[in-house]
């Protein structure tokens, strides 16, 4: 053995060692042993991230032996933003991100962020039959005269476009009339770690029916662009969307190409590693759009106020911004997202009201525009958004409105002029 590798090891000796003194101290003062239920202890979710994915899978090895092993569980992994997201019960609170301060390669220790689908109400779950009004009651897809859309720009959606709209969110039912068709392949469930999607909140069916609902059948809800969905489910019921979950789940969507990813939920903090994924997603092409947030406040709410993302708020049928929107000089659109109709699971549909209703509704149009002519960007839909939205009072963009709300007619003719 060379002179390196046995420096090599006495290194990986000594800081084991060390771990090991930390944690036995820690749970002594407990009575906390190898035979010890930790049912009793809080639990805590935070992430470790790494220079690299190398040295990410050294600290993994690690994870899985003593004194780890015993407080310890790994949740989700990614090589690539080489970061390992874990579930631990320190026995001291205060003491909760020291032991793994001392792994090899780490770079810093992060709590795992929460964000909340950002649904105000959902008012009603009912049937409907062939025939139903409801598209006259879509109030949303009017004022954005995504009808005239339709008609001016001859759009059919049997076939779809392969252009693909990511729902990052809490799933799918795929199997709802009106999402027939929409399935893309690379759909993954986070959370349960499987490509099988389903969606026992209703959340993201009803994004994905506001995108891309059958507008043909006679029956429910239209959607708004003839588009895939990826569905990249993240939520767990009773926890939320850790920012661990939603980093995997924008950085995969990315990855598989979709040119739009909607993001229909927030929470107060920042997390690094979603930002990350963000700014690998915007490289890749993809237009990210999110929620403003329902708060009635212009506090910080990520991951909407990221640079790299479009911040959408709350239009009320009023045409004036919904009183639960967020605002601030971080919204750049409002959407109709008051009293929105959508599939439920189970072959059903609600009506939903929340800023994510209007984050889907701008993912929509931006969607819409971006098949007309696929030789587009990220920055051409983006530009196109800008120019021909309806604004309000004077021109440019405010801090309650943004540029104002989309105009799917006008940003059709613009392209296809």
């Amino acid at each position: 053995m060379g002179e390196k590798q046995i420096t090599k090891r006495i290194v990986h000796v000594f800081l084991l060692c060390h771990i090991w003194l930390i944690l036995a101290l820690l749970c002594t003062s407990y009575g906390v042993g190898a035979d010890s239920s930790l049912s009793h202890l809080p639990e805590y979710h935070l992430i470790l991230q790494f220079y690299s994915g190398d040295e990410m899978l050294t600290a993994l090895d690690l994870l899985a032996q003593e004194p780890y092993d015993q407080t310890t569980t790994v949740d989700l992994i990614s090589c690539d933003l080489a970061f390992i997201a874990i579930t631990t019960h320190p026995a001291l609170p205060q003491q909760i991100k020291e032991p793994y301060l001392l792994l090899p390669g780490i770079k810093q220790v992060l709590d795992d962020e929460i964000r909340w689908p950002e649904t105000v109400s959902t008012e009603e779950i009912f049937e409907v039959s062939v025939n139903s009004p409801l598209f006259v009651q879509q109030w949303g897809l009017h004022l954005m005269q995504v009808p005239q859309t339709w008609e001016f720009a001859n759009t059919t959606f049997y076939p779809r476009s392969n252009l693909t709209v990511a729902v990052i969110d809490t799933g799918v039912d795929f199997t709802h009339p009106d999402l027939a068709g929409t399935y893309h392949a690379a759909s993954y469930d986070w959370v349960s770690g499987t490509p099988h999607i389903i969606d026992t909140n209703g959340g993201g069916t009803h994004l994905a029916g506001i995108i891309a609902g059958a507008t043909e059948d006679f029956i429910g809800v239209s959607g708004i662009a003839p588009v895939l969905i990826l569905s990249e489910t993240v939520y767990k019921e009773g926890v939320g969307i850790r920012a661990s979950y939603s980093a995997m789940g924008i950085y995969h969507a990315a990855q598989a190409g979709a040119e739009v990813i909607v993001l229909g939920y927030g929470g107060k903090n920042y997390s690094d590693i979603e930002a990350q994924a963000i700014s690998y997603a915007k490289k890749q092409g993809s237009l990210i759009i999110a929620s403003a947030g329902n708060d009635q406040s212009n506090t910080s709410h990520y991951p909407s106020d990221l640079s790299d993302v479009i911040c959408v708020g709350s239009l009320s049928q009023m045409e004036s911004t919904s009183t639960f929107s967020n605002y601030g000089v971080f919204v750049d659109f409002v959407a109709p997202g008051q009293n929105i109709y959508g599939p439920a699971p189970g072959s059903k549909y609600s009506k939903k009201t929340g800023t994510n209703q209007a984050a889907a509704g701008i993912a929509g149009v931006a969607a819409l525009i971006w098949s007309l002519d696929p030789h587009l960007t990220a920055q051409d839909v983006h530009n196109i958004l800008i120019e021909t939205a309806v604004n309000f009072g004077k021109e440019g963009r405010n801090i309650y409105y943004g540029w104002g709300y989309p105009n799917s007619l006008r940003a059709a003719q613009s392209v296809l002029s």
